[in-house]
């Protein structure tokens, strides 16, 4: 499984895409979220965008590999797209809890897209993506990316991606090669 991670505007919906357009064996792990649908999203390739009653029921129905609430929202993977897929975008906190998982014994590689924040606030204001407050995503990235410059020692990444016009196919060939795809 590769485990994409990064702040808002980083690229890991691209890296995504880019990975299913390019590789047959890569496919995306697709999250439920109980967040409003942005403009442009599709339901079922970018989320699976669910009411909070939906989420606790599959709560109650242990359905899930990983929960959490991020941003006063609910995000979670669910043990059939886990299972049937192979490339999954985490928070920092998602991937401590897929790594400290001893049932899901794949082998996982990390990627951390670290992408400056002029950069990400110049493509959020690009996106013109007003349906949540730019700043207040800006500082919860950075309380919830400090993980990887803490000691904290179940946290580490396995390729850490900092040039803004990253190659995908690259980062992904050396995703893949570290874990024999």
């Amino acid at each position: 499984m590769i485990l994409i991670c990064g702040k808002a505007c980083s690229g890991k919906n691209f890296l995504c895409d880019q990975g299913e357009k390019q590789f047959e064996c890569l496919k995306r792990c697709v999250s439920h979220t109980t967040r409003p649908k942005r403009e442009g999203e599709v339901e079922g390739v970018d989320y699976f965008f669910v009411s909070n009653e939906e989420f606790e029921e599959k709560i109650d129905h242990d359905e899930f590999v990983e929960y959490e609430v991020f941003n006063k929202w609910y995000y979670g993977t669910t043990k059939k797209e886990w299972f049937s897929s192979n490339m999954s975008i985490k928070t920092p906190s998602g991937i401590k809890k897929v790594l400290e998982n001893k049932t899901l014994s794949r082998p996982k590689c990390v990627v951390y897209l670290d992408i400056s924040e002029q950069i990400r606030f110049s493509r959020m204001m690009e996106r013109q993506d007003f349906s949540d407050n730019i700043t207040r995503r800006m500082n919860a990235d950075k309380q919830d990316f400090k993980v990887f410059d803490s000691d904290w020692p179940s946290m580490k990444y396995d390729l850490r991606v900092t040039a803004p016009d990253f190659e995908p196919i690259e980062v992904l060939k050396f995703a893949m090669k570290l874990l024999k795809m």
